[in-house]
C-alpha cells in the first residue's frame, strides 16, 4: 500500500499514513487524532540532488545536511555487499526464469532492462566485494 502525507483541517495535524488508493479517493482515513474524514493531500518537495559543474559538495547540504560530493562512493561494509549481492542474485534468477515468450512485446522489453540492470549491479557489487577482501 502507498504512504500518504495527510493534514487534518480540523485539528490541524499532519500524518504519514499507509492505505489503499480507494481508501483515499473514497475519504475514508480518518484522522488518527479526531476522527474526521476530510483528510487533506499535503504536497512535500523531494530532495533534488544535482552535481555542479565545479564537481563540489549538495548546493542544498544546509537543507539535507549532506556535505559529501556526490561523485563520492557511499561506503558499505562486506556485510551490507554480500547481504545485497544474494537479494539481487535472487531476483536476477526469478527474472531469468519468467517465460518471456509469454509477455508483450514492451513487459519482454522491460524485463531484458531489468535483467541486464541487475547483472550490471551484481558485476559492481562483486568488484567492491573483491577490493573489500
Amino acid at each position: 500500500m502507498p504512504f500518504y502525507d495527510l493534514r487534518c483541517p480540523k485539528c490541524g495535524k499532519e500524518y504519514n499514513i499507509s492505505a489503499t488508493i480507494a481508501e483515499k479517493t473514497e475519504k475514508r482515513i480518518p484522522c488518527p487524532d479526531c476522527g474526521s474524514f476530510e483528510l487533506e493531500t499535503v504536497f512535500k518537495g523531494s530532495p533534488a540532488y544535482i552535481k555542479s559543474r565545479e564537481g563540489g559538495a549538495c548546493p542544498n547540504r544546509h537543507i539535507c545536511g549532506s556535505g559529501a560530493a556526490m561523485d563520492e562512493a557511499a561506503e558499505f561494509t562486506k556485510e551490507e555487499l554480500d547481504e545485497a549481492h544474494r537479494a539481487l542474485l535472487s531476483t536476477l534468477r526469478k527474472c531469468e526464469k519468467m517465460d518471456a515468450g509469454r509477455l508483450g512485446a514492451s513487459q519482454r522489453t522491460l524485463l531484458e532492462r531489468r535483467i541486464a540492470a541487475l547483472k550490471v549491479a551484481l558485476a559492481l557489487i562483486e568488484k567492491e566485494s573483491g577490493r573489500l577482501a
